[in-house]
């Protein structure tokens, strides 16, 4: 038998195919229904860009570990709203190749969207 087989047997039974799936927003906490490829691997998910954004000026994600800013600390003066990036996305690998300090979030973002702007701090 077929994949489209059974699909079609499946669809014919109204059982659900595994089109979407359902999250909660991680600001508000209202249920949310997506794509199931838009819910995978996903820490967050938000119900629409306004619960992003407050969640965002929140703080988000901004905690550094704090072995990374004492190691960048040696190297490059920070101040508390400077954003460190990890290069490879592992907040455990602390070699300085792996970090770069940004003034605030927002440039962080901004260097992430279009590449505008630069780090403050490169680590060699």
């Amino acid at each position: 038998m077929t994949r489209q087989a059974i699909y079609d047997v499946l669809k014919s039974e109204k059982v659900d195919t595994g089109g979407t799936g359902s999250g909660v927003c991680s600001w508000c906490g209202k249920g949310i229904k997506r794509v199931k490829s838009r819910l995978k691997g996903r820490k967050r998910v938000f119900c629409d860009g306004e619960c992003y954004c407050l969640w965002m000026e929140a703080g988000g994600n901004v905690a550094d570990d704090p072995v990374s800013r004492s190691i960048v600390g040696e190297f490059f003066e920070l101040s508390d709203e400077m954003v460190i990036h990890y290069e490879d996305g592992n907040k455990l690998n602390n070699l300085l190749r792996n970090l770069k300090v940004f003034r605030n979030q927002d440039e962080h973002m901004w260097w992430h969207y279009d590449g505008s702007g630069g780090p403050l701090w490169e680590g060699k």
